[in-house]
């Protein structure tokens, strides 16, 4: 009895963990994937995935709250499925525009036959004088479909934030705020083993991105 109960222990626990598990992030953590928070001179934005909403708030920074001209805007995201990884401000923007890349959530992780990933811009084409926050519109797409969920997704723009540059362990993209146009590259930046990225900066010019690399122990280093 005590050898049968054993085993439909172990078939019980083989099936979980050979059970696909769904993509369901914490969305109050908000220190996990990606930076939540970007700032310039010009704007803060931060994401709230537990709203689920984008919180802007246009200089001048203060702690006074009653001040006449300090503006901001709750815009929520387009669909409550929305996690939120990162987003992206120039830092040399003359523009009120940013980026953000997320994925889909409540998908199996290893589904590659859904849409997931998305990247997106916020573009904001009112007055300063008196913030509207119906002036903000957005473009939003989806990587194309066949890539499992991914854990490690960054992103960067440039210094004045008209392209941004998103890096995974499985694809990279590119994303034009102008135009629209996604490209995307099914290429690891490492070939021939798997690359990992935690963060990325950019200068315009040259940037870095750290992450881990994984070599033939299974063992993962910076």
């Amino acid at each position: 009895m005590f050898i049968l109960v054993q085993l439909l222990l172990s078939l019980l626990l083989f099936i979980c963990l050979s059970t696909p598990q769904d993509f369901s992030p914490d969305t109050s953590d908000y220190d996990a994937y990606g930076l939540k928070m970007a700032a310039n001179n010009m704007m803060i934005v931060l994401a709230l995935n537990d709203c689920p909403c984008f919180l802007i708030q246009f200089a001048p920074y203060t702690d006074n709250t009653t001040q006449s001209n300090q503006q901001s805007c709750y815009i929520d995201y387009d669909d409550d499925s929305e996690f939120v990884y990162t987003i992206a401000l120039g830092k040399n923007q003359s523009t009120y525009n940013f980026f953000f890349v997320g994925e889909m959530f409540g998908l199996a992780e290893d589904d590659q036959s859904a849409n997931r990933t998305f990247v997106g811009v916020f573009n904001y084409t009112g007055s300063l004088t008196t913030i509207d926050c119906d002036n903000f519109t957005y473009i939003e797409q989806f990587v194309p479909t066949g890539f499992a969920h991914q854990e490690h997704l960054v992103m960067v723009t440039d210094p004045f934030g008209l392209v941004a540059y998103g890096f995974s362990d499985l694809f990279t993209f590119s994303y034009t705020a102008a135009t629209g146009a996604l490209l995307t590259y099914n290429n690891s930046l490492s070939p021939l083993t798997s690359f990992l990225p935690l963060a990325v900066d950019y200068d315009g010019s040259r940037g870095v991105i750290a992450g881990f690399l994984r070599n033939n122990d299974s063992n993962s280093r910076m």
